[in-house]
């Protein structure tokens, strides 16, 4: 790149409720760990307007110090200075079968609200 061409940014800051310790990207999808150990991921394919999508991802009592993205199988893998390492499933349809297989297929609403946030309910099992 020549001298006095500077980069220029593709669109507006992503920010997150604290500080970003962490982050991983995969060339659409970006997730930011933050100091007080959630987790948010985001679509950036339209640079211009990055979006957040679903709820936070909770569980650590720590700053989130990694994250690592895999594009191919969803999954999402994280560390934290509380010395935990999580693996995420980042495949709806998978954690949905899965969430359906382990309520019995009797999911109702508020099981729904209370391990899948707010994805809209549609009542999944059969």
């Amino acid at each position: 790149m020549p001298a006095d061409v500077r980069p220029t940014p593709l669109g507006p800051p992503v920010t997150d409720d604290g500080p970003v310790s962490a982050l991983a990207f995969d060339g659409r999808d970006l997730v930011t760990g933050t100091e007080d150990g959630t987790l948010r991921l985001w679509d950036v394919s339209d640079p211009a307007h990055p979006t957040a999508t679903g709820d936070q991802l909770v569980g650590y009592s720590g700053a989130v110090n990694s994250t690592d993205l895999s594009p191919a199988s969803r999954t999402l893998v994280t560390s934290s200075d509380d010395g935990g390492v999580r693996l995420w499933d980042l495949d709806v349809e998978r954690v949905i079968d899965r969430v359906c297989a382990e309520t019995g297929n009797a999911l109702d609403r508020a099981q729904w609200q209370a391990r899948l946030g707010k994805i809209r309910y549609q009542p999944p099992c059969p």
